[in-house]
């Protein structure tokens, strides 16, 4: 069982495609290695994957899905879905052009080992909602803390529903949940971008 399962959600007509190379490159620069990723299209795919990238340059060959049909709910969908899929020990979340800090993973298994906590809400930079600035996340509450910032066990995951919520802003509304049911750590660092 890997430690993370990273799921990627993707739509292709409007994540620019430079933005993807520059995501799925920032997983590839990672010092931690142990995670799957999970990338998730939302609805078929017109250009596959392998015609846009080299996805054999991922130490385990990425496991690729996509909703039957273009669902157009923010990824909400295919986040439910590619956590169905998961084979890892905490799932983290992340938009195909997000950009996690090469010790991001390394950060988090290390805060997970020392405090043991089921839930780990980390910083970052928030392009669309803080114009760049820092987004702690914390306390986890609706509307202050985005899908990037939290991961979570397996266990919680299937406990909760898996991605229960599909309106707009379900990431803070799952998270608020998630911060109210369970022990949360927080790392104030910032370990990623959200753009």
């Amino acid at each position: 069982m890997p430690r993370f399962s990273i799921i990627a959600v993707d739509y292709e007509f409007h994540v620019p495609r430079p933005g993807m190379h520059h995501g799925l490159q920032s997983l590839l620069d990672q010092t931690f290695q142990d995670y799957e990723l999970i990338i998730i299209h939302d609805g078929p795919k017109g250009i596959p994957y392998e015609q846009e990238c080299d996805l054999s340059r991922f130490p385990n060959p990425p496991i690729i899905l996509n909703t039957p049909e273009r669902m157009g709910d923010w990824g909400h969908s295919s986040r439910d879905l590619g956590m169905r899929h998961a084979t890892g020990e905490y799932f983290l979340h992340f938009n195909i052009d997000n950009k996690l800090y090469p010790h991001c993973l390394q950060t988090i298994s290390d805060k997970i080992d020392e405090t043991e906590s089921p839930v780990v809400i980390f910083s970052v930079l928030h392009w669309k909602a803080a114009g760049g600035a820092k987004f702690t996340g914390v306390p986890p509450r609706h509307c202050h803390i985005d899908a990037l910032q939290l991961v979570a066990h397996r266990d919680v995951w299937e406990n909760v529903g898996y991605w229960y919520n599909k309106e707009g802003t379900s990431d803070g509304l799952i998270y608020e949940d998630i911060g109210n049911r369970y022990p949360w750590v927080s790392i104030d660092e910032v370990l990623a971008e959200n753009y």
